[in-house]
């Protein structure tokens, strides 16, 4: 019982913990910083999935990748619409 509170407290401090956000990472624009090229995916039953990528605008240095892959809509659609974050919160931006 006392690990099934446990677990419970750490969700919703889990849950609640990552929704704020200091005034610093709240002004990261997505625009200024990638370049986003979409591209249409071929799946072995013939599907194609809808794909966003998103490239650093920066080239002076090497950057890690970050894929995020789900089975709902990759929006929004267009090149030159952008996400509001990148990842699951705005430090992996």
């Amino acid at each position: 019982m006392i690990k099934l509170l446990l677990c419970i407290f750490f969700l919703l401090l889990l849950f609640f913990g990552c929704g704020r956000q200091s005034a610093k990472e709240s002004s990261f624009k997505i625009n200024e910083h990638y370049f986003k090229k979409e591209y249409r995916i071929p799946m072995r039953d013939g599907k194609k999935l809808s794909t966003a990528v998103y490239f650093p605008k920066d080239t002076s240095r090497v950057y890690p990748i970050l894929l995020l892959r789900t089975p709902y809509r990759a929006a929004p659609y267009g090149p030159d619409t952008l996400k509001k974050h990148l990842g699951p919160a705005d430090v992996f931006a």
